[in-house]
C-alpha cells in the first residue's frame, strides 16, 4: 500500500513541476496528490520523539 502512495506522491511532484502555469488545473490536481500522498504516509506528523 506504501508504493501506492510513494507513486501519486512522485505523480503529484511531477504535475506541480512539470506543468506549465496557464492552466491551473494539472496544478492543483498535482498539490492534492502531494498532500494526500503524504499525509497518508505520515509525513505531516513526527511521531518519532
Amino acid at each position: 500500500m506504501k508504493v501506492f502512495y510513494l507513486s501519486g506522491l512522485m505523480a503529484g511532484i511531477i504535475l506541480l513541476f512539470a506543468t506549465e502555469a496557464e492552466t491551473a488545473v494539472p496544478n492543483l490536481t498535482g498539490l492534492v496528490l502531494c498532500v494526500a500522498s503524504s499525509y497518508k504516509l505520515n509525513l505531516f506528523t513526527s511521531n518519532k520523539i
